[in-house]
């Protein structure tokens, strides 16, 4: 990082792990790009501060109407559950 310009965008590829892209947050990279969170998605494993990261299609989750994350106020964790149940239908 020192030998990079501080004015101008820091770019870093291939990292996608929570814990990396905090860290590379921290020493001032400002851009990402890497198919790892796509991928994890796809898959169904999410990642939270709370939870660490789970596979949602265990099982365990299936009848789960839990918040992925309880208190997080992002879109995802407002209107999903861990079954992956839209919030609109866990109150009917």
């Amino acid at each position: 990082m020192p030998r990079m310009p501080a004015h101008k965008p820091r770019y870093l590829m291939g990292v996608g792990r929570p814990e990396d892209i905090l860290e590379a947050v921290r020493r001032g990279i400002d851009m990402f790009d890497c198919v790892m969170p796509t991928r994890q998605a796809l898959g169904m494993r999410i990642c939270s501060q709370r939870v660490g990261c789970a596979h949602i299609r265990n099982a365990i989750h299936q009848k789960d109407t839990n918040p992925i994350e309880p208190g997080c106020g992002c879109y995802t964790f407002r209107h999903f559950s861990r079954s992956y149940t839209p919030a609109s239908r866990q109150m009917q």
